[in-house]
């Protein structure tokens, strides 16, 4: 009995190592093809000035207003920086933090859930075009569902009312790294917070998340008591920006917010195919949830924190790219293990077999396609631009897309009686290029 117990349990660890390596492979092809911008330089100037000895209290800079978000992306990045070098590092530092939030995903959902969501759960991490289009960037947001995950998923264990040392380590970790990761993170504490009131969960479970989120904000409290409150002028001044109160504005931006969270749970499955069908997919799973599970409480949890995400936003009128409801992924994910763990097993086989089919062929026909300011053409100008005689480079490229170009080519060694060459993106429409790379076109003036 023993030994098939230990034989089981050897089966399990094997098929769990094959899938975070099956992740952490499709998240590594084409490595050079991962995009290099605004967000990557600013990281990697800070970590040089870290390396320097000009340790810094706060970290990149938001754009909804005046304020930074916490620093710990800079420090994971100074070992590795150290190590390996800028270029693997803006590849390497994603890949380790994936691989946590692949590991973490299983153990949390094992606990909490059930067993059969856990695998579910981390097949959709290991496969999913969208997840591994998301973790292969280099940013702070990376934490965001490293975060959502270890704040959320606890708490979606509604039976339980006894206090659990792995919970309190759970949520305090993820409080910790939402304002880390990014301003969303707020947000997510705040729904969390509001879980643990509707499940009228013990005080040292709100005392974890304050202590945690405590800790997070420390260093950016201490940095504007130094400058003059600049974060928190920042804040009041969002805050207290008026606009004109529309309700039917309001509503609309509530049904867009609704619309984008179930185009995000299609995009889980179907990233990179027809918005159609992406959104079709999304509806499809989210009301198939719904029917089915009706009376069940944590899905009528999920769904009241899904509103709430979708009305807390629609207060925001500024842009709202799709990583800001990445802190959403937990619920949505709730929902759709919810639905899967019912399907037939011979049903169910067969579409994570065509899944990972499609995710095979969805992930090499969208990472090969590396035609923009990525960090392997911007490598090929610089090569290039090494070998010639260079005064001055020109940047032809629309305005706030540079930065990623010139961290890189202000290392190219200029010449007083070289030339001045440009290099344009997207495309060179009044001059033949003297050298192509994607859509980076660089030529040369006469």
């Amino acid at each position: 009995m023993f030994t098939h117990l230990r034989n089981k349990s050897i089966v399990s660890h094997l098929a769990l190592l094959i899938l975070l390596i099956s992740g952490i492979f499709l998240r590594s092809l084409y490595p050079m093809a991962v995009s290099f911008g605004f967000d990557q330089v600013q990281i990697l100037e800070s970590v040089e000035l870290i390396r320097q000895g000009d340790v810094t209290l706060i970290g990149p800079r938001t754009g909804p207003a005046d304020m930074f978000t916490g620093p710990l992306i800079y420090y994971l990045a100074v070992p590795f920086v150290t190590f390996f070098g800028e270029v693997k590092t803006v590849v390497i530092v994603p890949l380790v933090i994936a691989l946590i939030t692949g590991m973490c995903l299983f153990g949390l959902i094992r606990k909490y859930i059930g067993k059969k969501e856990a695998w579910l759960a981390t097949f959709i991490w290991a496969f999913s075009p969208f997840l591994i289009s998301i973790d292969r960037v280099f940013w702070n947001p990376n934490l965001t569902l490293l975060s959502s995950f270890l704040l959320i998923i606890p708490l979606l264990k509604t039976d339980s009312k006894q206090i659990d040392r792995i919970t309190l380590l759970s949520i305090g970790i993820g409080s910790f790294l939402s304002y880390q990761a990014h301003f969303s993170g707020l947000l997510l504490v705040a729904i969390a917070f509001a879980c643990l009131f509707y499940l009228k969960r013990p005080l040292v479970y709100y005392a974890a998340i304050v202590f945690s989120l405590a800790v997070s904000v420390l260093p950016t409290v201490l940095f504007d008591i130094r400058h003059n409150f600049l974060n928190l002028r920042g804040l009041l001044n969002l805050i207290s920006t008026k606009s004109e109160f529309n309700g039917l504005i309001l509503i609309s931006d509530i049904a867009h917010n609704i619309y984008v969270i179930i185009e995000t749970t299609g995009k889980l499955f179907l990233f990179g195919s027809s918005t159609i069908a992406i959104t079709l997919c999304g509806l499809l799973l989210i009301v198939a949830g719904i029917w089915c599970y009706r009376k069940n409480k944590e899905v009528r949890l999920t769904l009241l924190c899904l509103m709430g995400i979708a009305v807390s936003y629609a207060f925001y009128h500024g842009e709202k790219p799709e990583y800001y409801f990445l802190i959403a992924l937990p619920f949505l994910l709730y929902i759709v293990l919810k639905v899967l763990k019912n399907v037939p097993r011979m049903n169910l086989f067969f579409f994570l077999f065509i899944f990972v089919g499609y995710s095979l062929f969805m992930n090499i026909r969208l990472l090969s396609e590396d035609t923009g300011l990525s960090l392997g053409n911007i490598q090929k100008v610089q090569q290039y631009l090494h070998q010639q005689s260079v005064s001055e480079v020109i940047y032809d490229l629309p305005m706030g897309s540079e930065f990623g170009m010139k961290y890189f080519l202000t290392k190219v060694v200029q010449n007083e009686t070289g030339k001045i060459y440009h290099v344009a993106y997207p495309d060179v429409e009044t001059n033949e290029p003297i050298f192509f790379v994607g859509r980076i076109g660089v030529w040369a003036e006469q």
